[in-house]
């Protein structure tokens, strides 16, 4: 059962990526976003990089965390939160200690990304 678990909650963490890859790319590729807001812009080489410490985060790497578009609407933050702490709240791994810490760290993550996004938001937003 631990092993089902463990093999779901990988394949979803990977689709997550492997959906936010293909998003940047289109990003790239096209040349469209919301550069005039002023926000550092994708390493163009494609290349993976390490996650940033929080504080040099900016909102298109909180974005990217909800596995969201860069600018998306509040609204399309708050389902994506939702949606995204539902299949990785750690109390849905409370009976594999590894997997919860993950979820744990993930989740945090995810609050962290909302509360900074509505925190922008709340100031005018764009």
């Amino acid at each position: 059962m631990a092993d089902d678990v463990t093999d779901k909650f990988v394949r979803n963490v990977r689709a997550g990526l492997n959906e936010l890859l293909d998003r940047l790319k289109e990003v790239e590729e096209g040349g469209e976003g919301f550069e005039h807001i002023g926000q550092d812009e994708p390493d163009p080489s494609g290349k993976y990089t390490q996650p940033k410490p929080e504080s040099e985060k900016t909102l298109r790497d909180y974005y990217a965390n909800l596995e969201l578009e860069y600018g998306a609407g509040m609204d399309e933050v708050k389902v994506a939160y939702r949606e995204m702490m539902r299949r990785y709240h750690p109390d849905r791994y409370a009976n594999d200690p590894n997997m919860a810490d993950l979820s744990t760290q993930i989740s945090q993550e995810l609050t962290r990304a909302y509360r900074a996004i509505e925190a922008y938001w709340e100031t005018g937003g764009y």
